[in-house]
């Protein structure tokens, strides 16, 4: 992970070590040891003076990023942790488990951490909204779920999915998130749980990252298959125009008729102008 200068880079690893690398490769790295399993993620903290650690033996670390000192050590999960998240104002951290929880902490070790309980499986990740306020976990139990980062409330289950649910992430503006699951599918939720989903098929291997462009207009995802691609978030409207544009220039000359009204004379101009621009195109449309 790269830190938000650009100099340094963070990585975890199955020795149970964290590593602090100049970017351009010189000079020797800072080494992070303590844990007793393998590391599982690493984060920086938004300032970047601080990094968080994961592992197998059920914790959680915070260590000073320059290396000094003893780190704080959070305690408390039953099983592996395999995903750690700061907080944006940088004073709390979340963790998800195998345990089916997850928990928030104060980044300094004081006091209890809050636990988020309710889901029926392991645990993923967990990721903070961009306000700082709300929490999406993923599971799988086939859910994500948004909770209010101080416990209050009740969870808004995010369902829909028909495998173990692997990634999230909030839209910049926090009203939307994405998921992604084991069964090839991604979907887009309003973060309230209100509407239903957009939930579509991805043609194959899983998809693990899934981020936002910083405008929220578009999706990155990428997939064990090697593949990376960019979507284009559209709004209803559009994507009902956009359909519409495509299912209109395939239709057959009775069809124009029947289904726009069209005189029999604008259905041979527009089918014949359909028709050329098809002609035209390098690959073939797809079916609908």
């Amino acid at each position: 992970m790269w830190h938000a200068d650009g100099k340094r880079v963070v990585t975890a690893a199955r020795d149970g070590t964290a590593r602090v690398w100049n970017a351009d490769g010189t000079g020797e790295p800072i080494v992070f040891v303590g844990h007793a399993g393998g590391a599982s993620t690493v984060a920086w903290s938004p300032y970047g003076k601080r990094i968080a650690t994961s592992s197998t033996d059920r914790t959680a670390r915070v260590w000073q990023a320059d290396g000094t000192g003893d780190p704080i050590i959070l305690t408390g999960h039953t099983a592996w942790v395999p995903s750690v998240a700061w907080s944006p104002d940088g004073k709390r951290i979340v963790t998800a488990s195998w345990d089916s929880t997850a928990r928030v902490w104060n980044a300094d070790g004081s006091g209890q951490p809050i636990v988020l309980a309710g889901h029926q499986d392991r645990l993923v990740r967990a990721w903070w909204s961009p306000d700082g306020k709300r929490i999406v976990t993923t599971s799988w139990d086939r859910t994500a779920r948004v909770w209010n980062a101080d416990g209050t409330g009740e969870p808004v289950v995010l369902a829909g999915h028909r495998d173990k649910v692997c990634e999230a992430g909030w839209s910049p503006d926090g009203k939307r998130i994405v998921t992604t699951s084991c069964n090839r599918t991604v979907g887009i939720w309003n973060a309230d749980g209100t509407g239903e989903p957009v939930l579509f098929p991805w043609p194959s291997h899983e998809v693990y990252y899934v981020p936002w462009s910083p405008d929220g207009k578009r999706l990155v995802t990428a997939s064990s298959g090697g593949t990376v691609w960019v979507w284009t978030i559209m709004d209803w409207p559009q994507r009902r125009a956009s359909l519409w544009k495509r299912i209109r220039d395939k239709l057959t000359l009775e069809e124009r008729i029947r289904c726009l009204g069209e005189t029999r004379e604008e259905a041979e101009r527009s089918f014949r102008h359909a028709s050329e621009l098809a002609e035209k195109l390098p690959v073939k449309l797809p079916d609908l």
